[in-house]
C-alpha cells in the first residue's frame, strides 16, 4: 500500500530516528522532511508545501475518473 510520510526537520515531538525507522518498514513509502518543527507543518508556507505534497501524492496514487452528469 502506498504511504506518504511528511515530517519536520526540527520536530521535537517525534524524533527523526523514529520516523525513519517506521518509513524503513514501509515498502511503498514516500518520505519528505520539510524545514519546520512538528506544528509548523500546519501553518504558513510549510503548510502550503505540505498540502502540495499530499495533493501530488494522491493525484499519482489514487485514480480519479471524472464523470459528466447532464443537468
Amino acid at each position: 500500500m502506498p504511504s506518504l510520510v511528511i515530517s519536520g526537520q526540527n520536530d521535537t515531538v517525534i524524533p527523526e530516528t523514529a520516523i525513519r525507522a517506521a518509513v524503513h518498514k514501509m515498502p511503498n513509502a514516500r518520505y519528505y522532511m520539510l524545514q519546520s518543527n512538528h506544528f509548523e507543518l500546519c501553518s504558513g508556507e510549510v503548510f502550503e508545501k505540505n498540502i502540495a505534497l499530499q495533493i501530488g501524492f494522491l493525484k499519482e496514487k489514487v485514480p480519479v475518473h471524472l464523470v459528466h452528469v447532464a443537468a
